[in-house]
């Protein structure tokens, strides 16, 4: 791996604009992921587009389209956190295997361990993070695609985990990997009958979203309804100052008081009590 804290002081000093930084480091990323490759085999290439560099052992044309569906999830992400979230350094490396064996050899090198499952990925954070697939030729990337850039641009944003899963949600509605969000009268009743004091402590800590009954997948419906409650009627700079500044100490409580004016707390006890 490059020594980017050297890397950061030269480029620091020759490129004081963004547009040069991100070139420099690209070409420094680009030149990583190609000896990368080397070491990989001669069956693995390299190829990138405006804001990714993409490792595979997939034919030239399947690249191209990956890198391809790449920038429109990126684009997605980009209009969905509204401006919040990582700016890359430069391209974002992706390193795809079909082959297990080599996927689990590279995490390893790495001080990473897979998630395990018939397709895995894992995103490592460091100072130029990567992330780095498993998964047979012909699998449908997009979904996988899209829950790790998420990781990437959510990374420098130490969020409550309500907000975190709000977000999430958002972007894959928006990207339709999922169906809308609905508030429908069944929801309304569930929320009600399941939230107690204790549970509602839980939600802001985070505690509830792996709940093995149905509280964490009310815990994930209750943060996109909070969420959108809490973002109507804000600008875009609001709205990422909120972000910014949400703690997963208070549950991005004070935070919602202090930049949006809003109490959570009495928009949750509003809605449950009617």
């Amino acid at each position: 791996m490059p020594d980017w804290y050297a890397a950061t002081r030269i480029v620091e000093g020759m490129a004081p604009e963004f547009e040069e930084k991100f070139h420099l480091y690209s070409e420094a990323a680009t030149a990583w992921m190609t000896r990368i490759a080397g070491v990989l085999g001669r069956s693995y290439r390299v190829k990138d587009s405006t804001n990714f560099i993409l490792v595979s052992s997939s034919p030239g044309e399947t690249m191209e389209q990956e890198l391809t569906m790449m920038e429109q999830l990126l684009d997605i992400v980009f209009q969905s956190l509204d401006g919040a979230g990582r700016s890359f350094h430069g391209k974002m490396p992706v390193v795809l295997f079909d082959d297990h064996q080599k996927f689990r050899e590279y995490l390893a090198q790495s001080d990473q361990q897979e998630n395990g499952g018939t397709i895995s990925s894992v995103y490592i954070e460091t100072w130029y993070p990567q992330i780095v697939i498993y998964a047979p030729q012909g699998t449908d990337l997009r979904h996988i695609l899209l829950y790790e850039i998420c990781n990437t641009m959510l990374a420098p944003l130490t969020l409550p985990a309500w907000i975190a899963s709000a977000l999430r949600q958002e972007i894959e509605h928006f990207a339709g990997s999922v169906p809308p969000y609905e508030l429908s009268a069944r929801w309304v009743a569930q929320h009600r009958a399941y939230w107690t004091p204790e549970r509602t402590a839980a939600f802001w800590t985070g505690e509830s979203f792996g709940s093995q009954d149905e509280g964490g997948e009310l815990s994930k419906h209750l943060a996109q309804f909070l969420l959108r409650g809490l973002f109507q009627e804000t600008t875009q700079e609001e709205r990422a100052a909120f972000l910014d500044a949400a703690s997963p100490t208070d549950g991005g409580r004070r935070a919602a008081e202090d930049v949006l004016g809003v109490s959570l707390d009495e928009a949750l006890e509003h809605f449950l009590k009617g």
